[in-house]
């Protein structure tokens, strides 16, 4: 095999996430993985996936999916606990985008057929742009209705300034909102 095929596909095999520091807090998360089989069926598939923060471990996971049907598209949800994380471990993961990685392992049987990597940032919640999201949503807009105006006398609303972790004023999708991630 050509040493450079080898690399294109490791790359294929990596992604990075952003996600708000909120999500280091939760006590579940649901995940759903979405993927199909090929013309034989698989016995006994298998993921075990690992977290860590500067090659220590964090947590770990086990799911076991069993047989598979040949020629399938599979869904597979599941909602599981995550275990508590100390609040100074929690800021350290904030403080070190992308040190914070996993593998994650797809067994068939006892041979493993695909591992997958990924590295995570964690972004401080912006309290004041999740209030703006909260009030574009649910057409509240908190003290009254009140909008600012400048000394020029133009109005703006909260919801035209940019305060989210990620985009901006600039950003087609407009400003980040930690609801637009649980959607």
């Amino acid at each position: 095999m050509d040493i450079r095929t080898m690399a294109d596909e490791n790359s294929f095999r990596r992604i990075k996430y952003t996600f708000s520091e909120d999500v280091l807090r939760l006590p579940l998360i649901s995940t759903s993985l979405v993927f199909r089989i090929g013309a034989e069926p698989l016995q006994d598939f298998r993921m075990i996936e690992r977290h860590y923060f500067r090659n220590k471990l964090v947590k770990s996971y086990d799911f076991t999916f069993g047989f598979c049907i040949p020629n399938s598209t599979n869904t597979w949800d599941s909602v599981y606990a995550l275990p508590p994380l100390e609040d100074s471990l929690i800021n350290d993961m904030i403080d070190s985008p992308f040190e914070t990685v996993s593998d994650s392992f797809y067994f068939v049987g006892d041979e493993l057929v695909m591992h997958n990597k990924a590295s995570y940032r964690y972004t401080i919640e912006d309290r004041a742009q999740s209030k703006r999201s909260y009030e574009g949503r649910y057409e509240s807009k908190g003290a009254g209705g009140a909008k600012a105006e400048s000394k020029n006398g133009d109005s703006n609303s909260a919801e035209s300034k940019n305060g989210g972790a990620k985009g901006g004023d600039d950003d087609k999708d407009g400003p980040w909102s930690k609801d637009a991630d649980y959607d």
